[in-house]
């Protein structure tokens, strides 16, 4: 009988703390390899031993038949999955934010704001200018497409080009993030 089959929920749930230590030492490596190939990220550590501080909290829960192996993989899974949905927001709402500073920029926002927006505006070429203008006025990329006679794609590559210089510009407002 290997070492795997021999820890059981059931043991954990005893309170045996050296039954989780075994489920620790046998199944950190492996999952956090695991974890690291999902997200590529140093955070897969943490995310790791965020799942087995929940193993620990959970043990008397858990039907004591519960096989470890799999919980452990589809657990360490799901934090994965919830930490790139995580940063998936947070990187859409750092766009949102760039793009409130560059459209409110005509608006009552401050002399400063608008100076530093146009400044910025102006370090990007001219078809960028042009295309965040329009997109300003209310075209969609479809719109500004046909207009400029250019792909909508095209019109996507200098808008993520445009909001790139401008987090790079902005990164003072980053840093809160």
């Amino acid at each position: 009988m290997n070492e795997e089959t021999m820890i059981t929920v059931a043991e954990l749930q005893t309170g045996d703390n050296e039954a989780f230590d075994r489920i620790y030492m046998l199944y950190f490596n492996a999952l956090y390899r695991f974890a690291y190939r999902l997200i590529l990220s140093p955070d897969a550590e943490d995310l790791v031993q965020e799942v087995f501080v929940n193993l620990y909290e959970k043990r008397l829960t858990l039907p004591g038949d519960t096989p470890l192996k799999p919980y452990l993989y589809a657990a360490t899974r799901n934090r994965c999955m919830n930490y790139l949905r995580h940063l998936d927001i947070r990187d859409k709402n750092k766009e949102k934010l760039v793009e409130s500073i560059v459209f409110s920029a005509d608006h009552d926002t401050g002399e400063e704001i608008t100076e530093r927006v146009n400044a910025c505006i102006s370090k990007l070429s001219a078809q960028q200018q042009l295309i965040l203008r329009l997109h300003a006025e209310g075209m969609s990329y479809r719109q500004i497409a046909e207009k400029l006679n250019i792909s909508t794609g095209t019109v996507n590559t200098h808008v993520s080009r445009a909001y790139l210089h401008f987090k790079k510009f902005f990164a003072f407002v980053f840093s809160f993030f």
